[in-house]
């Protein structure tokens, strides 16, 4: 009898879509690999190395090996610059259309479509758009990569750093009361690469509660908190000496219950996840329903055995 070889669509491509692809094409499965921007590798791609005098393990140059071989990867076929235009189910599997008009049919469909940072204009309080030296941790990756980060602290060797956490998380009036589970790790890593390139520095992260789970971020909060300031309280709004652009956050110290400030040279915005900003056609496409918040993590999210959610989509 001959054998059949299932056909695969991942939608994304991402480090989800791009893991899924290349262990089910070495399965001798194929895989179509649909990905809405140029190249592979999502999110990720826009990782800066976070090595210091040794390697810090971030896997940056993991998603940039990864799209390297789904370009080479055979039984791969992989459409950059391209979104799903319609899934129309048939028989026992999916026909679907390229925006592209490209078409093909598939047994099972992969839902890979990421998220998107979220943006902290809308939190008006801590101006992120309206003061220069106000930026977010994927604004901080993208200098960190291109080496232009000097030019936030006019050459000083001690620039004072802030960051503050779950921005764009945790948060029920904007209708994202969830931990997004990275973005301490993130401004974890940030912090400790910044001591390294600027072993005068003084840096200071504003927290509600850390999330310090997994075997390599314990070690590096243990070492962390010796060189940096650990302050438990968001602070509510940032201020700007329209004059010198420093930056001064007014918070509680816990121990006196007083208001006391701080001034910094740039405060780094830790925020959260968003879903894709195109998840909402891709759910309609699939006929499937994400939860309240957006993703796809809840039982009745996917109707079809069929159709499989992977990475932060889930």
């Amino acid at each position: 009898m001959e054998k059949t070889v299932p056909n695969i669509l991942i939608i994304g491509g991402g480090v989800a879509g791009m893991a899924a692809a290349i262990a089910l094409a070495d399965k001798d499965v194929v895989v179509y690999l649909v990905e809405k921007e140029n190249t592979p590798g999502g999110q990720a791609a826009r990782w800066a190395c976070m090595a210091t005098d040794t390697c810090e393990n971030c896997g940056s140059c993991l998603s940039i090996e990864m799209a390297n071989q789904v370009q080479k990867q055979e039984n791969l076929i992989l459409h950059l610059n391209t979104m799903v235009k319609t899934v129309n189910k048939k028989n026992k599997g999916y026909e679907v259309i390229l925006d592209n008009m490209g078409s093909f049919f598939v047994e099972k469909i992969i839902t890979a479509t990421g998220f998107s940072p979220f943006d902290p204009v809308q939190t008006t309080s801590l101006h992120y758009g309206d003061y220069k030296n106000v930026i977010t941790t994927a604004q901080l990756n993208t200098l960190l990569k291109q080496e232009t980060l000097s030019g936030y602290f006019n050459q000083k060797p001690d620039p004072k750093i802030a960051f503050i956490q779950c921005v764009g998380s945790r948060n029920r009036e904007q209708g994202r009361d969830y931990c997004s589970q990275v973005c301490c790790k993130i401004s974890m890593r940030h912090a400790h690469k910044l001591t390294h390139l600027y072993p005068e520095c003084d840096i200071t992260l504003f927290y509600m509660d850390l999330q310090i789970i997994g075997k390599e971020i314990r070690p590096l909060f243990k070492k962390l908190s010796k060189n940096i300031q650990l302050v438990q309280g968001v602070p509510a709004e940032i201020l700007e000496d329209h004059q010198t652009n420093m930056l001064t956050i007014v918070a509680e110290d816990k121990e006196t219950l007083s208001r006391v400030s701080k001034t910094f040279d740039l405060i780094v915005l830790s925020v959260g996840m968003l879903p894709s900003q195109t998840l909402e056609t891709t759910a309609g496409i699939l006929d499937v329903k994400p939860n309240s918040w957006g993703f796809f993590n809840t039982d009745e999210a996917v109707l079809s055995k069929d159709i499989v959610i992977a990475g932060c989509a889930h």
